[in-house]
C-alpha cells in the first residue's frame, strides 16, 4: 500500500504540491484581550498572514456573518 502511495505522489507531484495550498481566512472566537476563547467570546478573523481583517463581532451573529 505505502508503494502505491509513493508512486501517486511521483505521479502528481505538481497537484499534491498545491492541493490545499492556498490563502484563506481563519476564523475564532476571542476574549476582550484577544486572547483564544472556548466558549464566550467575539469572533475574529484574520488572513493567512495573521492580519486581523475583521474582529469584535458578536457571536450571536454568526449565522449572519458566514452567510455574507
Amino acid at each position: 500500500m505505502i508503494t502505491l502511495f509513493e508512486t501517486l505522489l511521483k505521479t502528481y507531484e505538481k497537484e499534491a504540491k498545491t492541493f490545499g495550498n492556498f490563502p484563506n481566512l481563519f476564523m475564532w472566537l476571542v476574549s476582550p484581550e484577544g486572547l483564544w476563547e472556548t466558549y464566550d467570546g467575539h469572533i475574529r478573523f484574520v488572513d493567512s498572514a495573521a492580519k486581523i481583517v475583521a474582529d469584535k463581532l458578536d457571536a450571536a451573529n454568526y449565522h449572519v456573518i458566514i452567510m455574507n
